[in-house]
């Protein structure tokens, strides 16, 4: 029996629909995606994929434009995990403070996500990031079109 190794799975903390389209597009092929648009949601997904995360991109305001999710990073470190949290913001001083809450990657602005993402994962297993998934879901019904 072929068992084929299932694709990473990365959780999207991004109330910008555009941005997490342009996320969904850009690593489909690659990688499963989780989106999440708030904090609540985000945290519900977490726990729901807890077992199968290995990174997640946490933006810094979820949703609006007050900084809001250093506890729910906090909260991840506490359960557990062990994967790597990218510091998503536009704002450099937002992406301090969630580095200093147990983000480990500064991807120095949202533009820098998808690449920022391929480069861990080539470096962490060059053939796990390349090979592309065959059944790529679709674009959550959720991400503005």
């Amino acid at each position: 029996m072929n068992k084929e190794k299932k694709p990473p799975m990365i959780l999207i903390v991004e109330d910008d629909g555009r941005l997490q389209r342009t996320y969904f597009e850009a690593l489909t092929n690659c990688f499963e995606i989780i989106g999440a648009y708030t904090v609540g949601e985000a945290r519900q997904k977490f726990k729901e994929h807890f077992t199968s995360l290995e990174l997640v991109v946490m933006d810094a305001c979820v949703p609006g434009s007050s900084f809001n999710t250093k506890p729910l990073v906090e909260e991840m470190r506490i359960a557990g995990f062990k994967g790597p949290i990218m510091a998503n913001s536009n704002t450099p001083y937002y992406r301090e403070l969630l580095m200093k809450a147990g983000c480990d990657i500064d991807p120095l602005g949202k533009d820098n996500v998808p690449n920022m993402i391929r480069d861990y994962f080539e470096k962490k297993a060059p053939a796990y990031a390349l090979r592309p998934v065959t059944n790529s879901a679709p674009l959550p019904d959720n991400v503005p079109q």
